[in-house]
């Protein structure tokens, strides 16, 4: 008894692996060395175990389907490098993110920022009032340049200290709002912002009392105040400049904007939108690096779509 107790186990495993080896194959059984595609007998644990020694399975409309799906490559040619951004970009060619249209038209069903294009596209609560403040000027000119440091806010003030010369009224707007320079040029640094029933009341520049100046370094404590603010907030103080500051009938005003194509620039533009701006002066110097920077200046009036 000891003797078959101790050989009771090995006798066990036999049975076991051929009633395995039997269920895996086909209905021909082991001895035909036959299996279904896909089944147990195409791995290689299988054929070890002498199930299917044929090195092709007979096929059976029968077998199941195979547990793991494998996913084959698409067919034709796989683009990449300049091939993929063209596709990119000629896949986003039209897009109204930049008309009245953003987020409502059938070609931003699917896109995930539709939302955001809607909400967006909304015309803000204040702009009526931007409007009316805005129609009393004649002719809105922005001053742009990619790059800094190239006399962007020497030529705004020489332009606009040009047309006081020649008796016009004359407005200023500095929306650098970080690195304002228009009141250190023209001699006004510690000058103060007069609110009142009308609006905010700029100061006017020395020698020339048909120039108004508006400038974030009229709010600062003093010179070496930072300010430390994200997109919402500049564009919020923007449209505060144009639409609560008390320009009053002028037959100019001019905007120096920061270097860049960001948030000081979108939201000039969408607030002089609907008064049609004059157009924008790009201001650049000779160097190849500064030219460089201008082109996007261009690109981006060309897509922004001022005069």
């Amino acid at each position: 008894w000891w003797l078959l107790s101790l050989l009771f186990p090995f006798f066990s495993a036999m049975c076991d692996s051929s009633s395995s080896s039997s269920s895996c194959c086909s209905s021909g059984g082991c001895g035909s060395r036959s299996a279904p595609s896909g089944g147990c007998c195409s791995s290689s644990s299988a054929s070890k175990k002498g199930c299917c020694r044929s090195s092709k399975a007979a096929p059976n409309d029968d077998a199941p389907p195979p547990l793991v799906t494998v996913f084959e490559e698409p067919s034709g040619p796989s683009l990449s490098g300049p091939e993929q951004t063209k596709e990119f970009i000629e896949t986003y060619q039209g897009c109204p993110s930049q008309t009245e249209a953003a987020g409502k038209s059938a070609q931003c069903a699917g896109c995930p920022g539709r939302l955001l294009c809607s909400s967006q596209s909304q015309e803000p609560p204040d702009q009526k009032n931007l409007n009316t403040r805005m129609s009393a000027i004649k002719h809105k000119i922005l001053i742009l340049s990619g790059k800094g440091g190239v006399g962007k806010s020497t030529v705004a003030i020489q332009l606009a200290t040009s047309l006081a010369q020649s008796g016009k009224a004359v407005g200023l707007l500095d929306v650098d709002l970080c690195g304002p320079s228009i009141p250190l040029l023209l001699n006004l640094e510690g000058s103060q912002v007069v609110s009142s029933a009308y609006g905010w009341i700029p100061p006017k520049a020395p020698n020339f009392p048909n120039l108004k100046v508006m400038s974030s370094s009229f709010l600062l404590a003093d010179r070496t105040t930072p300010v430390i603010y994200r997109g919402p907030r500049k564009q919020t103080l923007i449209r505060q400049f144009l639409k609560d500051t008390f320009w009053g009938k002028l037959d100019y005003l001019i905007v120096d904007t920061p270097p860049g194509t960001s948030d000081e620039h979108i939201a000039v533009l969408n607030a002089l939108k609907a008064v049609n701006p004059d157009g924008a002066v790009i201001v650049t110097t000779p160097q190849d690096l500064a030219k460089i920077t201008v082109q996007k200046e261009i690109k981006f009036c060309q897509k922004m779509n001022p005069p």
